[in-house]
């Protein structure tokens, strides 16, 4: 009966394991590519389980087909990993200087008194401007009166209370970025979310080596390749000159570290900008892939199902 009994387990355990449709690159690995797998499995080492088999090489087989079994299901992060880095930075250098610094940094009355200064002689060299513009022009006697309301403002300030208004400018700045920003790290923190996947869905688009990853791989290969270029740029040149009296002197030239910082910072602020472009979308489709993964497989089955029913009747027609 024992023999019998561990005959039925390793039977059940070899079906488990033979219905698994990831094939591993070693060509003798499988693992579970999809949640009726996993379900499956699941009942039939139930069934194993009911037999109550005392053999130690069935209760280590049983124990190795709990594990592969339960981590199938288990989520990972399986997004971007620059997205995190790059936005979460990103998110966070701009958080300290549009909220942190305009509410710790304090305006001084004698700063206010030099601003308001400038402000009133700027809006009097505009309304001069402004009065001499030709009668002709058809903006002339609005731009005239938008220029003399503002010099009127700023007028009735005097520099203690030109620093209360900085102050509550600044504070009105800050609490409008706050909400912006804090817009795109909720944005970021349900991309980390939505990109959790099930590590049997892992596991089947690590096999399948979909064109996502590869183009994934390809853009960051351009983007550090064109990163390259501009860092291996020379910074300094270094030019000697003879002179006619038999001197020498030698002169640098900057341009190339110029050239160098702005293709950097260009490069950069056009990831960036591509990056939360795309975030929004990224969110929608993670979700979708990670989440709603059997509602969409039964789409993708059905919409075949129908083309080839379809093209199965033109055929016969």
């Amino acid at each position: 009966m024992s023999d019998q009994t561990k005959a039925k387990a390793t039977d059940l355990l070899d079906d488990i394991y033979d219905s698994y449709s990831i094939e591993l690159e070693d060509g003798e690995s499988r693992l579970p590519g999809s949640i009726k797998e996993i379900k499956r499995g699941e009942e039939i080492l139930a069934e194993v389980k009911a037999l109550n088999c005392e053999d130690e090489e069935v209760k280590e087989h049983i124990e190795q087909t709990e594990f592969v079994l339960s981590e199938s299901q288990k989520r990972k992060f399986a997004g971007s990993k620059w997205i995190m880095i790059v936005l979460g930075l990103f998110i966070v250098v701009m958080m300290y200087m549009s909220v942190y610094e305009p509410l710790t940094s304090e305006n001084t009355v004698a700063m206010a008194g030099k601003m308001l200064k400038a402000n009133i002689r700027s809006y009097e060299g505009t309304v001069a401007r402004y009065k001499n513009l030709p009668d002709t022009d058809p903006n002339k006697e609005e731009r005239l009166e938008y220029a003399q309301e503002r010099l009127a403002e700023f007028k009735e300030f005097t520099p203690e209370t030109y620093k209360e208004e900085l102050d509550s400018r600044d504070t009105s700045n800050a609490i409008s970025n706050f909400f912006q920003w804090g817009f795109w790290a909720l944005m970021l923190v349900a991309y980390y979310f939505a990109s959790m996947s099930p590590q049997f869905l892992i596991d089947k688009r690590l096999a399948q080596m979909n064109l996502a990853v590869k183009g994934g791989s390809v853009v960051k290969k351009i983007v550090f390749a064109f990163l390259g270029f501009f860092i291996a740029m020379p910074s300094v040149t270094e030019t000697r000159v003879h002179w006619s009296d038999g001197s020498k002197s030698t002169e640098y030239g900057f341009e190339g570290l110029i050239i160098k910082l702005i293709g950097i910072l260009v490069i950069v602020a056009v990831v960036i900008w591509a990056m939360m472009f795309m975030l929004p979308w990224l969110i929608i489709i993670n979700y979708l892939r990670n989440y709603q993964y059997e509602k969409i497989d039964q789409f993708f089955d059905n919409l075949f199902g129908k083309f080839k029913s379809d093209t199965g009747k033109a055929v016969q027609e």
